[in-house]
């Protein structure tokens, strides 16, 4: 997503409720715990704005966008490719996110 397409809004979840009754944009909510604390909470702004192209590496790369902040491109088919961070993190159940909607 080098484009800019989507811009991550760290709010509570009254800035986001606003934002979704506000906008035409129904935007998830995002709660991303590590290691037992939250770490982040708010939403993507755009991402329901996103082509299909864009929504499919979204969701290929979404554990690393709140891990690192942005893709971990990597060679997963190196013969020396080992888990990523990210993977042995969310694998183990130290990260995790949760989501929802605005009803």
């Amino acid at each position: 997503m080098e484009e800019k397409k989507l811009e991550w809004i760290d709010c509570g979840l009254d800035e986001w409720r606003k934002y979704v009754e506000n906008n035409d944009d129904p935007a998830k909510y995002y709660i991303y715990r590590y290691d037992g604390g939250i770490r982040q909470e708010g939403y993507y702004k755009g991402e329901f704005k996103l082509n299909v192209e864009d929504e499919e590496h979204f969701e290929e790369y979404f554990n690393d966008y709140f891990y690192y902040g942005y893709p971990n491109y990597r060679d997963k088919n190196h013969p020396n490719a080992d888990g990523s961070e990210c993977e042995m993190a969310f694998g183990s159940g130290t990260s995790g996110v949760t989501s929802f909607e605005w009803e």
